[in-house]
C-alpha cells in the first residue's frame, strides 16, 4: 500500500484554519455557554449579581470573598488593599499576563481569555477600520480642528441621527454643533461638550465614572471628565442607542513625529497609571489583562497563519513576496518575544503587579491625547480603560513613535526618565518592553488587514516602510538589550 506524503506545513496551517468555524458562530456559540453557566438571578438582569460575580473572580475579589462566610450575600467588595511590602514594592502596573500561580475560576478564565483575543485584534481590527475610512486610527476627540464648521445643532443632530432628546437629558441650551469624526461638540452658553454615541454597556461607563471619580481624589485631572445626566448618570439611553458627554479639552492633537511631544504624553501615562493604583470599583470592574505570553503566542499563530496564506499563492503579489521574503526574520521575532516573556523573574513580577494592578489606557495613539497653551497633556477617550501592566502603555507609545521617528534611541531615553519620574521602572518592566516591542506587529497587522479584510497598494508601501526601518529597529532592540542585560 502507498504511504501517504506529508503535508506542507502551510497546508496544514491553512486547512485548520478553513476549517474553523465563522467568528460570529463562535461568538454566539461561547455566549450560549456563558448564558447556561450563569446563576438563573443572572439571567433575569441582577446587575448587582454580574457586577459581584465580575469582582469576586478577580485576585482582590478571591481575597475578600475568602474572608466572608460563604453564605454572605453582601454586593459590594472594598477596593483593593496593600499586600504587604514587599508586594508594594515591586508592582508596577502592566498589561496582561497570565502568571504561575493559583488557577482562576472558569468564568474569570473564560471571560479573561476572551478579553485578551479582543486585545490581541484591538489594534488591527482598529487600524483596518481606520484604513477603511481612508486614514489613520481616528480620535475618538479629535479636538484640533472641526471636520465641519460649527451650525445649527439639531440639523447637525439630524444628520448624524442622534435624538435631540440628549440634550434635553443634560439640560443643556444648546447656541451650535459641529462634528469630529464622530464625536459632535456640543456649545452652549455654559462650556462645550463632547458627546460621543457608544456601544459600551452602562456598567462599563459607570466604571469609567469611579475610575474618574478615584483618580481625581489622587490628585490627576488630566483627563476628559464625564458629564452626569440631569438623572445623575454618566450616560443617556435614547431609541435604543447609548450616549456619553465629557467636558471639551481645548488645544491640539498631540504630535508623535515631536520629540516633545512624545514625553509629555509619558509623563501624562505615568500619573494616570500611579494615581489609579489601588482602585477597584464596588459595582464592576472589567477583566483584567495580564496574559502578556499567551496574547503574543496567540499572535504569532496567526502569523504563521498569514504567512502560509501569502506562500500558498500560485501568482504572488508585490506584498506576497515582500511579506514572505521577511519570514524568516519575522518568525524568529515573534518567537523571541515569546520567550523573553516566560522569563521566570518577569512571570514572578506580573504576579506581584496583578494583585495591586493600576490602570491602563490601552488605546495610545496620537489623537487620545490633547496638549492646551501651557504644554500640558490632557487623556481622553477611556473606553478600554482597564486592570493591566503599565509597559502594555509604554510599549505602544514606543513602539508608534519609534516607528514614526525612525527608532531614534534618544526618544526611547525622554520616555523611561518621564516613567522613571512617577515611579523608577524595574528591570524586569524594561524586559517586557522589549519582549512587546521584539514582536513585528506592523507587518502582522498589515497581512492581517490585507488577506482578511481587504487589500490596498497602500500596504505594499507601509511594508516597504517598515522593511527599511527594520536595520535601525534591530539594532535599537539590541542596543536596548545590552543596556537591561
Amino acid at each position: 500500500m502507498r504511504k501517504p506524503s506529508r503535508r506542507p506545513e502551510w497546508v496544514s496551517m491553512l486547512l485548520q484554519e478553513m476549517l474553523k468555524p465563522p467568528l460570529f458562530l463562535e461568538k454566539i456559540h461561547a455566549e450560549e455557554e456563558e448564558r447556561k453557566a450563569k446563576p438563573e438571578h443572572e439571567e433575569r438582569g441582577d446587575d448587582a449579581a454580574q457586577s459581584r460575580a465580575a469582582t469576586e473572580d478577580s485576585p482582590h475579589g478571591r481575597q475578600w470573598r475568602q474572608s466572608r462566610q460563604p453564605s454572605s450575600t453582601s454586593q459590594s467588595h472594598p477596593r483593593h488593599t496593600s499586600h504587604g511590602a514587599s508586594l508594594a514594592s515591586t508592582a508596577k502596573h502592566d498589561t496582561a499576563g497570565t502568571l504561575a500561580r493559583a488557577p482562576r475560576s472558569t468564568t474569570v478564565a473564560k471571560t479573561v481569555s476572551t478579553t485578551a483575543s479582543n486585545l490581541v485584534s484591538t489594534d488591527a481590527s482598529r487600524s483596518v477600520a481606520a484604513t477603511a475610512r481612508g486614514g489613520s486610527t481616528s480620535p475618538a476627540y479629535p479636538q484640533a480642528k472641526d471636520t465641519q464648521p460649527a451650525k445649527d445643532w439639531r440639523s447637525l443632530f439630524q444628520t448624524e441621527g442622534i435624538p435631540p432628546l440628549v440634550v434635553k437629558n443634560y439640560g443643556w441650551k444648546p447656541t451650535a454643533a459641529s462634528l469630529h469624526n464622530g464625536v459632535v461638540r456640543v456649545r452652549t452658553s455654559a462650556g462645550s461638550y463632547a458627546l460621543k454615541p457608544t456601544e459600551l454597556e452602562p456598567q462599563r461607563i459607570l466604571f469609567m465614572q469611579d475610575a474618574q471619580r478615584y483618580l481625581r481624589q489622587n490628585g490627576f485631572t488630566r483627563m476628559a471628565r464625564l458629564v452626569p445626566s440631569k438623572r445623575k448618570r454618566p450616560y443617556v439611553r435614547q431609541n435604543g442607542c447609548t450616549y456619553y458627554a465629557t467636558k471639551w479639552i481645548g488645544g491640539r492633537i498631540v504630535n508623535f513625529a515631536n520629540k516633545q511631544d512624545v514625553p509629555r504624553v509619558a509623563a501624562a501615562l505615568a500619573s494616570f497609571h500611579e494615581a489609579s493604583r489601588g482602585f477597584e470599583s464596588s459595582q464592576y470592574n472589567p477583566p483584567m489583562e495580564f496574559d502578556l505570553r499567551q496574547m503574543l503566542q496567540r499572535r504569532f499563530e496567526n502569523l504563521k497563519i498569514l504567512l502560509a496564506q501569502a506562500g500558498s499563492k500560485r501568482t504572488p503579489g508585490r506584498f506576497d513576496q515582500l511579506f514572505l521574503s521577511m519570514e524568516q526574520h519575522l518568525r524568529q521575532d515573534a518567537q523571541d518575544s515569546v520567550e523573553l516573556l516566560e522569563d521566570p523573574d518577569c512571570q514572578d513580577f506580573l504576579l506581584h503587579d496583578e494583585y495591586q494592578p493600576g490602570l491602563c489606557h490601552l488605546d495610545v495613539i496620537p489623537g487620545n491625547f490633547v496638549c492646551d497653551s501651557s504644554g500640558t497633556v490632557h487623556i481622553i477617550d477611556l473606553d478600554l480603560m482597564t486592570y493591566a501592566p503599565r509597559v502594555l502603555d509604554i510599549s505602544h507609545l514606543l513602539r508608534r513613535s519609534l516607528q514614526i521617528q525612525n527608532w531614534d534611541a534618544e526618544l526611547a531615553y525622554l520616555c523611561f526618565l518621564s516613567f522613571d519620574s512617577v515611579r523608577t521602572l524595574a528591570k524586569e518592566e524594561y524586559l517586557l518592553i522589549l519582549a512587546l516591542l521584539r514582536f513585528p506587529y506592523k507587518a502582522w497587522r498589515l497581512a492581517n488587514t490585507r488577506y482578511r479584510v481587504f487589500a490596498e497598494s497602500a500596504q505594499v508601501d507601509a511594508l516597504r516602510e517598515y522593511v527599511d526601518k527594520e536595520d535601525k529597529r534591530r539594532q535599537f532592540l539590541q542596543e536596548l538589550a545590552e543596556q537591561i542585560r
